[in-house]
């Protein structure tokens, strides 16, 4: 565009040196966020119970296993009872947690179940969930939902008690009971 006359114009140019080549290591530190929206069904037919989750909202969309945890109350720990690896990274990483061979599961492209098999009907059971990436980072924990089998409905009975991640260290940071008594009444 020309300038009217009585505009005045500055240019600035710049002049570049060949710069200066630097080696500058992308690491990534950021642990994905934990699968949500646990959902559970009582499986009849051989008295299991199956586990429903959704991928969770990673931008980086780097999952690449879930590790489902369960205790039967919030006294205990997580015990680790299935991990779902399906890692198909050209170049794979060692995880920072590794799963004994018997609870290791390899399988084909994101699978977002899990069958519980030592499920008891008479029991009780807090389950939670967290995601691994393609760096070996771990999530917190999901939320922890409580599981119970309900004999006379004949239904599952869930019961949320804790908000998602809590750091796997402290599993009850997040939990919605209140477990001190007020000094004062």
């Amino acid at each position: 565009q020309v300038p009217a006359p009585d505009e005045t114009v500055f240019a600035i140019s710049m002049i570049a040196s060949e710069g200066v080549k630097a080696q500058v290591a992308a690491i990534e530190r950021i642990p994905p966020p934990p699968p949500r929206n646990l959902s559970f069904n009582y499986n009849f037919s051989d008295n299991s119970l199956d586990l429903f989750w959704e991928e969770p909202s990673n931008p980086q969309r780097d999952v690449k296993r879930y590790q489902i945890f369960r205790r039967e109350s919030v006294q205990e720990p997580f015990m680790l009872i299935g991990e779902l690896d399906f890692d198909d990274s050209l170049s794979r990483v060692n995880p920072l947690e590794k799963a004994p061979p018997d609870k290791h599961h390899r399988v084909n492209g994101p699978r977002k179940t899990f069958k519980d098999t030592k499920f008891k009907r008479d029991g009780k059971y807090i389950y939670a969930l967290a995601s691994v990436d393609a760096r070996g980072l771990t999530s917190g924990y999901s939320e922890q939902v409580e599981v119970r089998f309900n004999i006379y409905d004949n239904k599952i009975l869930r019961k949320r008690i804790s908000d998602p991640n809590a750091p796997k260290p402290y599993p009850n940071l997040y939990l919605r009971n209140d477990f001190f008594i007020d000094a004062i009444p």
